[in-house]
């Protein structure tokens, strides 16, 4: 859970704005960033590495911390905010967002759809694991380092159209109206809150590309 989701996307002037979040709900960020800090790192104490969990045991991992920032999210937004701050968090995550039970759920996926859908992550995951072997990144190049970024967006891209081309129409069609209206996140900044995505959040989008 990076910078642009739960308390860390509320930290992004753009998203307040969009949120229409009071000046007393922005001072509660540090307060509730610092509890959740505390919550993620109970845990992850005694839990196993990621690289050697199975996709199901990294699922569960993903959903209890989603749950601890949603937690925290809602203690600080209202009804109407939290509405709007959902479709934007499912802009942000894009077609990856289709693995939550509670996405999954919401569309009715069947069990052969969610196979479908982990399995294309397990793809994705395994072409960045590729790209990334016996990458230099102290001695890359700038250019170097834009062309694995571009690799790396690719293989995002591929995996979301992958995922998206599971949906029945009305699913997809479901799916764009979970979304809401489009909304685009800003460009990253060095030290800032993460990077950005065009509206639709890199494959979420239905007819987009």
């Amino acid at each position: 859970m990076g910078g642009r989701s739960g308390i860390g996307m509320l930290r992004i002037a753009e998203v307040q704005k969009e949120l229409k979040m009071t000046p007393e709900q922005v001072a509660k960020l540090d307060a509730k960033q610092d509890e959740v800090r505390q919550k993620m790192q109970t845990l992850f104490q005694g839990g196993g590495n990621p690289a050697e969990m199975t996709p199901a045991e990294r699922q569960k991992r993903t959903e209890q911390m989603m749950e601890v920032q949603t937690k925290a999210v809602n203690e600080i937004l209202d009804p109407t905010q939290q509405k709007r701050y959902r479709q934007l968090d499912l802009q942000q995550q894009g077609a990856s967002a289709l693995m939550r039970k509670d996405v999954a759920d919401e569309l009715k996926l069947t069990d052969e759809q969610k196979k479908a859908i982990a399995d294309a992550q397990v793809k994705a995951d395994e072409d960045r694991r590729a790209a990334m072997q016996g990458v230099d990144f102290q001695g890359m190049s700038a250019d170097d380092r834009a062309k694995l970024m571009t690799k790396m967006q690719d293989i995002q891209k591929a995996s979301g159209d992958k995922m998206l081309a599971v949906l029945t129409d009305a699913q997809k069609t479901q799916w764009k109206e979970m979304q809401g209206t489009p909304f685009t996140f800003p460009a990253p900044t060095p030290g800032g809150p993460g990077g950005g995505r065009r509206p639709g959040g890199g494959g979420s989008g239905v007819g987009t590309r």
